[in-house]
């Protein structure tokens, strides 16, 4: 429950300037499937992490299992509790969720994508406490459309709705067949100072590399990435192209590799913890993808100073500016993307064009100041849960 304690956070005004806000300590709660390394895990740690920089106490829930960042949330001081929700469904897992909220003293829930949201909006219920649903993407992390009549069905339940991206809002709002939710649409945000990186090219001697971090799995599309490369190969030999990431599609992508004639240029890296790293090591930055949200990884890329090639998809290009540090081409268009990335290859301030995209994710994406529009957000809603119970208590009756 909301303590004693006030803390000052900040926000940005329009010219730089910072406001000072008062505001009562916020314990805060999310809840995702796991923190196995993804993008919206990934994001739930960022905000976790700022909203304990604010002077608020996150806590982490995972329904399932864990995953490799609960190390890293628990490194950094954040609680994570799981609940080891076994397959299928689970009324027990609501109970659970619920009781915890209760136990914790939670002044609000987000859930992160609709399959948290089925067991995070009715324990919310349960434990009267705002729940807020972030939409990251139409789509789950394997391709396949969520259930919008299951979540439909929880609208009435739910406090606000954030998209990540606008095209995410257009995509989904219409499937929920007239039935009224509030929503807004808060970008992922990044932690921009650990990307930040002085960019220099080696010189002509050093192969112009090509990057790409991600699940290997069907939405990346990497095979037609390799494809697109092998084009670029040929009109651009001293180019490389490296996939980081893990996934189900290894041992294909390997193969496709030696089909495509490319493995002495093509390397396919086991994922890292230091993006970071990773990140400094590229010239440009490919998305692949048939479906995204807004990832994180793009964000991360753009505030490490890299230019983006891309497919046009998802809310990808509110983020990435065309004909300044972007790219672009049509999804599924192996031909498409190779042009893209030839372009992007025989720009010849490419560097300056990365720095456009370094500062414009310090000014749009920095996690601290998405956390403190999410923060705005939760304190709201808090205040309106508060002034209903003080209503219901002088009245002698009750509000939902």
């Amino acid at each position: 429950m909301q303590g004693h304690i006030i803390t000052c956070d900040f926000e940005q005004g329009a010219h730089g300037e910072q406001h000072g806000r008062e505001r009562p300590r916020l314990r805060i709660v999310q809840l995702l499937n796991s923190l196995a390394v993804g993008g919206a895990e990934r994001m739930a740690l960022n905000l976790a992490l700022a909203q304990r920089d604010f002077g608020h106490e996150p806590l982490l829930y995972c329904i399932e299992a864990e995953g490799d960042l609960a190390l890293e949330a628990r490194a950094n001081g954040i609680r994570v509790t799981c609940f080891n929700k076994s397959p299928g469904r689970s009324v027990r897992a609501v109970a659970q969720i619920a009781y915890s909220l209760i136990r914790d003293g939670a002044d609000v829930l987000h859930t992160h994508n609709p399959s948290a949201h089925y067991y995070g909006a009715p324990a919310a219920w349960l434990a009267r406490i705002p729940v807020v649903n972030t939409r990251h993407s139409p789509v789950s992390s394997r391709g396949a459309e969520y259930r919008e009549r299951y979540f439909r069905w929880l609208l009435s339940l739910t406090d606000e709705i954030v998209f990540v991206s606008r095209h995410a809002q257009q995509q989904i709002e219409p499937q929920w067949a007239g039935r009224h939710a509030a929503t807004r649409v808060i970008p992922n945000g990044v932690p921009v100072v650990r990307f930040r990186c002085q960019r220099t090219r080696s010189g002509s001697n050093q192969p112009f590399v090509f990057g790409a971090i991600g699940r290997l799995v069907p939405v990346k599309c990497y095979d037609l990435l390799i494809d697109a490369f092998r084009l670029v190969q040929e009109r651009a030999p001293d180019s490389e192209l490296h996939i980081v990431g893990d996934g189900p599609l290894l041992d294909d992508l390997r193969r496709h590799v030696i089909r495509a004639g490319v493995q002495g240029r093509v390397r396919i890296e086991p994922a890292r913890p230091d993006v970071d790293e990773v990140l400094r090591s590229f010239d440009a930055f490919v998305v692949s993808s048939s479906s995204e949200g807004l990832p994180m990884v793009v964000l991360e890329a753009m505030a490490a100073g890299l230019p983006i090639v891309s497919t046009r998809v998802g809310g990808i290009a509110e983020a990435v500016e065309e004909g300044s540090f972007g790219w672009f081409c049509a999804p599924g268009n192996y031909e498409g993307l190779a042009d893209a990335m030839l372009a992007s290859r025989r720009c010849s301030d490419l560097i300056e064009r990365g720095q456009i995209a370094a500062r414009v994710a310090a000014a749009k994406y920095d996690a601290g100041c998405v956390a403190g529009r999410y923060l705005e957000l939760f304190a709201g809603l808090t205040r309106t849960k508060q002034a209903k119970a003080v209503r219901a208590k002088n009245s002698g009756g009750s509000e939902s």
